[in-house]
């Protein structure tokens, strides 16, 4: 996978049993690679690692009696196993050709260790749209203050949001966004910075900056090691991919490109998704205005083939896309920046079936981590779900914040003792002379949303791998 994980240096066996619940472990190589990239709600106590291990043997308890209920399983035709299956192949790709090729020397992380201690606090502005991201920064100009915004600018829109960081070190977020902001001047408002998930306005409001020494670099070696790794991936991977998409000569028609835009804008419009029967509605559309099946439609030429409207529509389905339905011309534009990713994993994913990845045992044995992770997270939605049905049948008339607040502690509590129930049932052993030899990053509280990611280029956010869902942590 394309994640900094590979950097950890193992003292203990990766295949090594951390725990067994009834028929199913965790290695250690589990557990690092979950408690890498797994949310900090899991790590807030004392023993942080102690804490992450139970939530994730809650979840195979919870796995354990669903695999015996058929109404939880969950099909190999999934659309989001075959989601995380084109993306495994994606990543193979990666890792065969730009993780393989990363060097990192001593020097290079002790000039990371240095420009990490200089430390910026920030205000931040967001929003998805470029409209409001303008009109803002010519508010945010006479105001100069987030915490002090008129009223004039929420009269503009609401459709930003507006916050404040904790202190971030160099590296801490993804490239180019990291180089921005440590270029930024303190009390400066920012231009607009655009990136994939949307516009930022940026202000540094503190900057506070450490000595090192050589212990620092000790402590630090492995942390910063993996920013350097992070940093070097996205060099390399934009090498790699210019190398191997250029020679295609791949050309994208315009008169069909406009088409499937005009087809797309109604439907992502109604439904800001594609419904899972597309292809039905959009043949009933067909039949009701005696359309053309542009379905058919080759939307994308290269040297030996095409890919037609069809091929792209079943990649957009599979896929959290969101896009921008103010207007029909932002739509397309938006809709532009997708389709070049879609058409990178179109050959990425071709390219590594001609090479049998999608054989491999490395891939069934993340199916099936994953799997699990999603009949438990169904099963903790299920039960949310009958609650606020609940809620709603009994018409109360507790306000929204404080509905799902109490929908909450209920699931907690319906969890909790069905989670006591199987803990009488189900055998666990834990080795925890093992889990106490176990090096993880514990730096990774208090992290922003970025360093989570690891899928390159993906215009959606993806977790490195599985963790557990919050609520089964806090569950002892």
């Amino acid at each position: 996978m394309i994640s900094t994980i590979q950097c950890i240096q193992e003292l203990t066996p990766p295949n090594q049993i951390l725990a067994k619940v009834g028929k199913h472990s965790i290695s250690v190589d589990q557990f690092i690679k979950s408690y890498s990239f797994g949310p900090s709600a899991l790590k807030e106590g004392a023993n942080p690692k102690v804490d992450y291990l139970n939530a994730m043997i809650n979840e195979l308890f919870l796995y354990e009696m669903l695999s015996q209920n058929p109404q939880y399983n969950i099909s190999q035709t999934d659309s989001r196993l075959m989601l995380l299956k084109d993306e495994y192949l994606v990543e193979k790709m990666f890792t065969e050709n730009v993780n393989e090729n990363i060097y990192i020397t001593d020097e290079e992380i002790i000039e990371s260790i240095k420009a990490s201690k200089k430390k910026l606090k920030l205000s931040y502005l967001f929003t998805r749209f470029i409209d409001t991201a303008e009109n803002c920064l010519n508010v945010l100009k006479k105001v100069k203050n987030y915490n002090q915004l008129t009223d004039e600018l929420f009269e503009i829109s609401d459709e930003f949001s507006i916050g404040e960081t904790k202190y971030l070190v160099y590296g801490e977020i993804d490239e180019p966004l990291n180089s921005i902001i440590f270029s930024l001047l303190p009390g400066r408002i920012s231009k607009i910075i655009t990136t994939e998930l949307g516009y930022y306005i940026l202000r540094v409001d503190d900057v506070i900056t450490e000595s090192g020494s050589k212990i620092d670099f000790e402590i630090n070696k492995k942390r910063h090691k993996k920013i350097l790794w992070n940093k070097k991936g996205n060099i390399l991977a934009k090498e790699y991919l210019d190398l191997f998409l250029s020679p295609k000569n791949i050309i994208v028609k315009a008169e069909y490109f406009t088409k499937i835009v005009n087809e797309l804008y109604p439907l992502y419009k109604q439904y800001n998704s594609l419904p899972n029967d597309i292809f039905q509605l959009i043949d009933e559309f067909k039949t009701m205005d005696n359309r053309d099946d542009w379905l058919q439609d080759t939307l994308v030429t290269y040297n030996s083939g095409g890919i037609t409207c069809r091929e792209i529509v079943m990649y957009m389905q599979r896929r959290p896309l969101f896009f921008n339905t103010k207007t029909i011309n932002v739509f397309a534009e938006d809709f532009q920046k997708r389709l070049a990713i879609i058409i990178r994993d179109y050959f990425l994913i071709n390219d590594a079936i001609k090479k049998g990845y999608q054989t491999g045992r490395s891939l069934e044995n993340e199916l099936i981590i994953w799997k699990n992770n999603l009949v438990v997270n169904d099963y903790i939605n299920s039960i949310k779900k009958d609650l606020l049905s609940q809620a709603y049948n009994e018409k109360s008339n507790k306000l929204g914040r404080e509905m799902v607040s109490e929908i909450y502690e209920k699931t907690k509590v319906l969890i909790k003792y069905k989670l006591d129930s199987l803990r009488t049932k189900i055998p666990l052993d834990v080795d925890q002379a093992l889990l106490l030899n176990i090096e993880v990053d514990d730096q990774m509280i208090g992290h922003v949303p970025e360093v989570k990611l690891f899928k390159l280029g993906l215009p959606y956010f993806r977790l490195a791998y599985p963790s557990p869902n919050p609520l089964l942590g806090i569950i002892n």
